[in-house]
């Protein structure tokens, strides 16, 4: 009986009582799969609402260059125009575009773009050169009367 009793406890002792090796390794290879997928993704995520709210923006930029052109009273007259507005921090290139279609009706093209040049504060700024502007963010097509 002595003897079953001390097999037993050898037997234990001896036995696989744990994890090996090879399944903890196994265990932290698939916790790390887990762990860089999410990573990843929350990696896009924010990629994608940083995009988002640059388009946002572009589109406010554009939106108060279109406004101001119809409250103007002066009226802007055809041709190329580029404006520069900054919201949020960010400085947008606004590309006035403006057509005669008819007599007296003007069809005024916005694009926005960012400006991705630093700017150094205190210097007058030239617009910017089209190496220094993102892609486009956003475009409006208003119709007006000629001033």
């Amino acid at each position: 009986m002595v003897r079953v009793k001390q097999d037993r406890d050898r037997h234990n002792r001896l036995g696989q009582n744990g994890l090996t090796l090879i399944e903890v390794l196994i265990a932290f290879a698939i916790l790390a799969m887990i762990v860089i997928s999410v990573y990843s993704f929350i990696g896009q995520n924010t990629r994608f609402l940083l995009v988002a709210e640059d388009r946002l923006l572009a589109s406010i930029a554009i939106d108060n260059q279109a406004i101001n052109d119809l409250v103007s009273i002066r009226g802007r007259t055809e041709g190329t125009e580029t404006l520069e507005e900054t919201i949020g921090g960010r400085t947008y290139v606004i590309e006035r575009e403006a057509l005669e279609v008819n007599e007296g009706l003007l069809r005024v093209t916005y694009t926005a773009r960012r400006q991705l040049a630093p700017q150094v504060p205190g210097q007058s700024q030239a617009p910017a050169s089209s190496q220094s502007l993102s892609q486009t963010l956003g475009q409006a097509v208003i119709l007006r009367e000629r001033s």
